[in-house]
């Protein structure tokens, strides 16, 4: 599997600190296998998503009233 990691520095270039958690695919999945109602997203809705977002010029959504959009911004923020 993957993690998603990342880190701090501040302006001098020290490191503050960081943190690691799960990749991408696990957020998505465990989302949909160890819920009852929500639906899986598929790497090819998020890539479809993100691709509208950039050719559109336009940040994805901070809040959303359609459930995949609304898991998408959750695991992507």
């Amino acid at each position: 599997g993957t993690a998603t990691t990342y880190t701090a520095a501040d302006a001098a270039g020290r490191i503050l600190g960081g943190g690691i958690g799960p990749g991408l695919q696990v957020k998505f999945r465990s989302l949909s296998e160890y819920t009852d109602a929500l639906p899986h997203v598929t790497p090819d809705e998020v890539l479809a998503k993100v691709r509208e977002a950039v050719d559109g010029k336009c940040p994805l959504p901070v809040f959303s009233s359609e459930t995949k959009e609304a898991i998408m911004v959750d695991v992507l923020s």
